[in-house]
């Protein structure tokens, strides 16, 4: 059934919109990440494709899914962005367009987003730890940042993932690793 943006986004309303951005936009930027190894610019392509969106809210543009619309968005844009850079030459040799498939790339969100959600979930120090090792610091960047030990941290970091374990299933444990590792 197909519905305007307005409908999942009742009235173009800000609250609305915001809250759809609030839920949205750490897994897009994720799922951009993951196409351009480059934070800044998947925050700009996510802060492009929300601006997109609310074009579409404003002149009642049908949509099927907001969801699958705004990740569809986020894949273009960065596609686009890696041709205007001209990157795209190394993109392919480094890894091909072909390995990075978009059901993927959501699935991968979507188990960041649990993590990220169950990371909340955990004593204040693991907490900040975690979150720190998510936004791509390594060990040795977290200590300096909380002014604690690089063994604090990898110890943080140990029972944070132990407490993950008993959450997630062994495909989920695989890409916490990855993450984290």
């Amino acid at each position: 059934m197909k519905s305007t943006a307005k409908q999942g986004i009742k009235n173009s309303s800000p609250n609305e919109f915001a809250s759809t951005m609030n839920r949205l936009y750490a897994p897009l930027c994720f799922a951009a990440n993951r196409f351009l190894n480059d934070k800044s610019a998947s925050e700009d392509i996510v802060q492009e494709a929300f601006a997109r969106l609310w074009e579409l809210v404003s002149k009642e543009k049908e949509i099927e899914s907001i969801d699958n619309y705004m990740y569809m968005l986020v894949h273009n844009l960065s596609l686009e962005w890696l041709r205007k850079l001209k990157l795209q030459e190394k993109f392919v040799n480094s890894r091909s367009l072909k390995e990075v498939n978009i059901f993927n790339v959501i699935v991968e969100t979507d188990v960041a987003l649990q993590i990220i959600k169950e990371i909340e979930k955990l004593p204040p120090r693991s907490k900040q730890v975690m979150q720190l090792a998510f936004q791509g610091l390594d060990n040795q960047q977290i200590a300096q940042e909380m002014n604690i030990s690089v063994n604090s941290v990898k110890t943080l970091k140990y029972k944070s993932i132990d407490k993950l374990k008993a959450i997630f299933s062994s495909d989920t444990l695989l890409k916490i690793l990855m993450i984290f590792g």
